[in-house]
């Protein structure tokens, strides 16, 4: 009996020390889930590059210490992120577009889908100078690049639709997306001209200016013959007080034949031997008070037809005032400093790439580029301490706003 109680006191104090290191170590923790999703633009159906995307933890487990965090989507709109096992609310952001906020179970052997697809925000909640939120407003100026007069009826498509210059040659898009995107300025005159504009920022107040050239003689009737041409008579008048207008007026288009214009007191003007066709008549306003302030210079498109004289009446509005500014520049603000240990890279050359900007590091590797003009920009930083061994790095897809300033940091 001795023994029997011997043994079990034994078996017992071994199996303490066993029991004790088991009931002491702590629980593993489980292993992450490898969460991939996609981000995909509505209007193409293709990935949204730089799209930032939030992850939080809902309910995970009392073990697993998760704060909130973020990355962006790939150039393929693609996402990956890591989750613990448990309940994540993601949450996508793009500028121009609805915040999208889904909440995914995350297992071990998978997770729910997300593959989400952007929505637009709402258009139309804008004042003249507020776009709505998530758009900007353009203004355009379309101007012939020889005479430097605004063309009036000149025809703009983009994505949005399609508008027409007012008499001045200005137009406004409203709410315009803020992404890049295509401009196809077309008239009968003219040759047309496709060109980008954009990216523009969330509330910005864009305007440009656009110089188109004028056809070489598509709509030309140069005969001989004496019946193609006729005479252009009329009278240039306020059309606000219907007063003559003292002006000059010329036929300006085909370029290649450039008829003098004529004008006398009363705002009478005759021009003989304008031919057939499509014709661009240039009205210049008198340099003398009272109209140099009021009355623009005007051109405008007449279309010349078969008949001995030609009696037209035009008539010049007041100014609206407002003048499309080229936009101020931007300025690139940022850091060089040493790839491995941050330290600030001293007297290093930065410059841009095709323009005459550059400056040097100073004592911090601190540097700054004024009067940067707006769009994409290529970064150079050199060490020109050894001329015969120059390093040197190229950054490219640096963004310039107009009247704002890009931060960077680079690592030499």
């Amino acid at each position: 009996m001795a023994s029997t109680f011997t043994r079990f006191l034994f078996l017992l104090l071994a199996t303490l020390p066993a029991l004790g290191a088991v009931c002491s170590a702590e629980p593993s923790l489980p292993a992450k889930t490898a969460v991939v999703g996609s981000i995909k633009n509505p209007d193409t159906g293709k990935g949204v590059d730089g799209a930032k995307v939030w992850y939080d933890p809902v309910d995970l487990d009392d073990r697993v210490e998760q704060d909130r965090f973020y990355n962006f989507a790939d150039g393929k709109g693609v996402f990956l992120a890591y989750l613990y096992p448990g309940r994540w609310r993601i949450t996508c952001k793009v500028a121009g577009y609805r915040e999208i906020v889904d909440e995914i179970r995350v297992r071990k052997d998978g997770h729910d889908p997300c593959n989400y697809m952007l929505e637009h925000l709402p258009r139309g909640l804008y004042t003249e100078n507020q776009p709505s939120p998530g758009y900007a407003h353009f203004s355009g100026l379309v101007i012939d690049n020889d005479v430097r007069v605004g063309i009036p009826d000149v025809r703009v498509e983009c994505e949005l639709g399609t508008y027409t210059t007012d008499r001045e040659g200005r137009f406004k898009i409203y709410d315009i997306p803020l992404h890049k995107q295509s401009l196809t300025l077309t008239h009968p005159a003219y040759e047309t001209k496709t060109l980008s504009i954009g990216p523009m920022k969330e509330g910005q107040l864009a305007g440009k200016k656009f110089w188109l050239e004028v056809l070489p003689s598509e709509y030309d009737s140069l005969t001989s013959d004496p019946d193609d041409y006729v005479v252009l008579r009329g009278k240039v008048i306020d059309g606000l007080s219907r007063l003559p207008v003292n002006a000059q007026v010329s036929v300006v288009a085909p370029r290649l034949i450039f008829w003098p214009g004529y004008w006398q007191d009363g705002g009478s003007f005759e021009i003989t031997g304008v031919p057939l066709g499509k014709r661009m008549i240039l009205v210049e306003t008198v340099r003398e008070p009272p109209w140099h302030a009021m009355l623009p210079d005007t051109l405008f498109m007449l279309t010349v037809e078969p008949t001995d004289t030609l009696d037209i009446e035009i008539e010049l509005h007041i100014n609206s005032g407002h003048e499309i500014k080229p936009l101020p520049p931007g300025c690139i603000e940022g850091q060089v400093v040493n790839w491995y240990g941050g330290d600030p890279m001293v007297e290093y050359r930065v410059s841009l790439q095709s323009l005459y900007h550059w400056t040097r590091t100073d004592s911090a590797g601190q540097f700054r580029l004024d009067h940067v003009p707006e769009g994409d920009h290529v970064l150079h930083i050199s060490d020109m301490m050894f001329f015969d061994m120059r390093r040197e790095i190229v950054v490219h897809g640096i963004h310039v706003f107009s009247a704002d300033t890009t931060r960077v940091k680079v690592n030499f």
